[in-house]
Formats: structure tokens, sequence, C-alpha cells
């Protein structure tokens, strides 16, 4: 397996989870529960992240003249928007924080694989 096919497989696994939590935190719209957490999410994933998710699909998996080393840059920094909100909020505002340690986990895989998978296609991107 070529690393940039094990680096895609990566993404769409790591997609997969950042896919499923949002549908989760979405589906607790109306819930007193999650109520602050969840319009948080709302607003943050269902609107700026999808479109940063399609133009991170565009560059692994479109012409091989987008895989540059200025464009993996931007998927470095893409990544951060993606996963630094999960847990740089935390600290100062609890409704910032993941509500329980299964989202936790979550959000630990999401990073964890989509990160890893830019690391492994490093040298693909020419």
């Amino acid at each position: 397996m070529s690393k940039l096919t094990l680096s895609r497989l990566l993404l769409l696994i790591g997609s997969i989870f950042f896919l499923g939590s949002m549908g989760l935190t979405l589906s607790h719209i109306g819930d007193p529960h999650y109520k602050i957490h969840s319009w948080y999410h709302f607003f943050r994933e269902a609107t700026s992240n999808l479109i940063l998710l399609a133009m991170v699909y565009l560059i692994y998996f479109g012409s091989t003249t987008w895989r540059t080393p200025t464009s993996w840059k931007f998927l470095f920094v893409i990544f951060a928007a993606f996963f630094l909100p999960y847990w740089i909020g935390a600290p100062f505002n609890e409704a910032l924080s993941a509500p329980h340690f299964r989202a936790v986990i979550t959000h630990i895989l999401q990073a964890g694989l989509m990160y890893s998978s830019l690391l492994i296609a490093h040298s693909e991107f020419k």
C-alpha cells in the first residue's frame, strides 16, 4: 500500500468519526443538558467545517498538482482549525469542553487519525 493510499484511508476513517461526532452533537440541539454546547457546534461545524472538509478532500483526492508543500502546510493549519477548539477553550469555560469521556476519545481519534494521515502523506506533497 502506498503512503498516499494509507493516508487517504486514515483520512476517511478520521472523517467518519468527525462527521459522526458532528451528527451526534447537532442531534442534541434543543436538549437542555447540551443547549449551549450544541449551538456552539452548529455554528462551528455545520458551516465552516463542512466547507473546510470539502477542501481537504479536494486536495487529497484531486490532481497531483494540488498536492504541493504549500497545500500541505494549509492542510496542517486547517486541521488545527478543526481540532484546537476541542481543547483550547475547556480551561476557561466548561461549556467549551467535551460533554463526556466518549466524546473526548472521539475527538482524540479524529485528530490522531487525520493528523497521522497528513504526516504520512508529507512526501506525496511535492
